[in-house]
């Protein structure tokens, strides 16, 4: 009886122990990047109920040189503006989605020079996607969807980007001849840090929204994104973990070299 008694007192405390009391709730992540060992500028992501609302960017001195905000209207972002410290707009972006909330349409507006532009989206029933750009740069390109439901493949008049998928996690992608791979973690889960996308359930607009494959980077990937190799070119992110699973810190490296470092907030 004293035996069985002492185990179950055991595994009280050994769960006790294992969980972690720490706040969850991302408020804000803090970023320094590094040029040679020195930090050249910062960058900072404000959070409100995992909704990344203002983006402030500093120089190295910690003063405030623009400011991104963002908009949201049902849970998906319509509208982004960028501007100078004194708030002086520099562009917008408009998002259009239709009412099945696939995205049909965007707008970049340049508010001192001649820089705008459209993009139209058609969405057609054989599994591709057009995209027409009217404005400066104009051009047609194509997104093709697989079988499971997302987009691998960008083809354009002059490229064609590629992804090749395992499960739902692109593990290399191609421009033209240039490969890339990607590697993950697999110990930990990203949904735990509640962040939305802002691009509603369609999982495409994530590529939409970017308005390239290849801007869009990994965007279908459920797991923390730990290594990319481009050639000679090897980028690493290595994460610090909290008791429950939230990453606190990231550090990034390029061949070695530290270039930026993360710092998560939570409330």
């Amino acid at each position: 009886m004293k035996k069985i008694l002492f185990m179950a007192i055991v595994a009280i405390l050994s769960s006790a122990c294992s969980n972690d009391d720490s706040p969850t709730n991302l408020l804000r992540i803090e970023q320094k990047h590094f040029t040679n060992g020195a930090i050249s500028s910062r960058t900072t992501y404000h959070y409100q109920e995992g909704f990344l609302t203002r983006t402030n960017y500093y120089d190295h001195n910690r003063i405030l040189q623009n400011v991104m905000e963002y908009n949201y209207s049902n849970g998906m972002l319509y509208y982004q503006e960028y501007n100078t410290d004194d708030l002086s707009r520099q562009y917008i972006l408009t998002y259009y989605p239709d009412g099945s909330k696939k995205l049909s349409g965007l707008k970049y507006e340049e508010t001192y020079i001649e820089d705008s532009y459209f993009i139209t989206y058609t969405h057609n029933n054989d599994n591709t996607i057009t995209a027409e750009r009217t404005g400066t740069n104009p051009g047609v390109k194509t997104f093709y969807i697989n079988e499971q439901g997302l987009i691998y493949k960008e083809t354009g008049a002059f490229h064609t980007y590629e992804l090749t998928f395992d499960g739902q996690n692109p593990v290399s992608a191609a421009m033209n001849d240039d490969i890339t791979s990607f590697e993950y973690d697999h110990d930990h889960d990203p949904s735990l840090l509640g962040i939305q996308s802002g691009t509603g359930e369609y999982i495409l607009n994530k590529v939409l929204y970017k308005g390239s494959l290849a801007e869009a980077g990994p965007y279908s990937a459920n797991r923390y994104l730990i290594k990319e190799t481009k050639g000679n070119v090897v980028k690493e992110y290595k994460y610090t973990f909290n008791g429950n699973g939230l990453p606190t810190k990231r550090k990034d490296y390029k061949n070695g070299e530290l270039v930026s470092e993360q710092e998560y907030i939570y409330n």
